[in-house]
């Protein structure tokens, strides 16, 4: 595994990781990362989620750069894909929310990961031999005691592991 993104991982177990510092926004990026790693599952957390962005900035990673690791998995055959989209594509749902509860995000945020989702979902439906698996997670990473907004390295480890079982 690889870890690409725009700014360093802030645990040094995740540190140990190879990483390779790209934006899911450049073509030229994510060209440099296929080439140099030929991944055979992404796994795509990437994504703005302050919700006082406007649509514009929030859309910028969340649909255009989320399309663009599309185009690029496309171009250089990577079937798998697991995407981390979000539980604010609910609203505000009664809680515990089902897998089939509908979607009715109240957030720029929470419409930019619907709007992907169906991307994927079509892109995948393609004859584009791309298997997707949406996760929809109320908090990505979680956070320790020590460090409120630091990610949880296990279930980071948890993430990895499902992909590394991915049967290519």
């Amino acid at each position: 595994p690889i870890i690409f993104d725009i700014q360093k991982p802030p645990t040094p177990l995740l540190r140990r990781i190879p990483f390779l510092r790209g934006d899911i926004r450049s073509s030229n990026d994510l060209r440099r990362a296929f080439l140099l790693y030929a991944p055979t599952c992404v796994i795509h957390l990437a994504a703005k989620t302050d919700i006082t962005l406007s649509q514009s900035g929030l859309w910028s990673v969340n649909v255009v750069g989320s399309k663009n690791v599309l185009t690029a998995m496309r171009i250089y055959k990577c079937h798998h894909i697991v995407f981390a989209s979000s539980a604010a594509v609910y609203g505000n749902a009664t809680i515990p929310v089902s897998e089939k509860a509908p979607t009715h995000p109240i957030s720029t945020y929470g419409q930019s990961k619907e709007v992907f989702e169906g991307i994927l979902r079509d892109f995948a439906t393609k004859k584009s031999a791309v298997f997707a698996d949406i996760l929809r997670l109320f908090n990505v990473a979680g956070s320790d005691e020590k460090t409120p907004f630091s990610p949880d390295v296990r279930r980071m480890t948890l993430l990895t592991n499902a992909a590394r079982s991915v049967k290519t």
